[in-house]
């Protein structure tokens, strides 16, 4: 399904199913596992940026949700870094 969609369903859903108590949204790990998608070069991963891999792999299908959807959550990692750097 995919980001929102997955999350989306589940939170729709859920009541309907009493007798779930865990819900995981797991996005492409599937297609990883399957193989139907190829994971990122290890020092990409290494690297923190296995999300710029991504997104130099499908452009059209991921570039609004990576690099704007996503800003509100980079915005609140590079305050938390700076409030780290600065504490020292």
């Amino acid at each position: 399904m995919g980001a929102p969609k997955q999350e989306l369903w589940i939170a729709k859903y859920r009541c309907q199913m009493p007798g779930v108590n865990i819900f995981m949204a797991v996005g492409a790990a599937l297609d990883f596992e399957a193989g139907n998608k190829p994971r990122a070069p290890q020092f990409w991963s290494d690297l923190g940026i296995e999300w710029l891999y991504r997104l130099m792999s499908e452009p059209r299908r991921l570039w609004k949700r990576y690099l704007l959807e996503d800003l509100p959550f980079f915005k609140l990692l590079l305050e938390q870094k700076l409030k780290q750097i600065t504490k020292k």
